[in-house]
């Protein structure tokens, strides 16, 4: 099979389910603009809180857990 027939196979079955394209390409650009916001939030709240830190100074306390014995 040809790249030129799979091309046009894939193309008859998208004119012939428009309904069904059009929800597949809605569902696409919504996937994608979910995952770039929820990438720009965590990365604006990165920044804020370093943000916050740097700006506590020199006297920070830095607690660790485990047993220093």
């Amino acid at each position: 099979m040809t790249f030129s027939l799979t091309l046009r196979i894939a193309f008859l079955a998208l004119r012939r389910s428009p309904m069904r394209t059009a929800l597949t390409m809605l569902s696409l650009v919504i996937g994608t603009t979910a995952v770039i916001t929820i990438v720009a939030l965590g990365s604006g709240a990165y920044d804020a809180i370093e943000e916050q830190v740097t700006s506590a100074g020199t006297n920070l306390v830095i607690v660790s857990a485990g047993n220093w014995t």
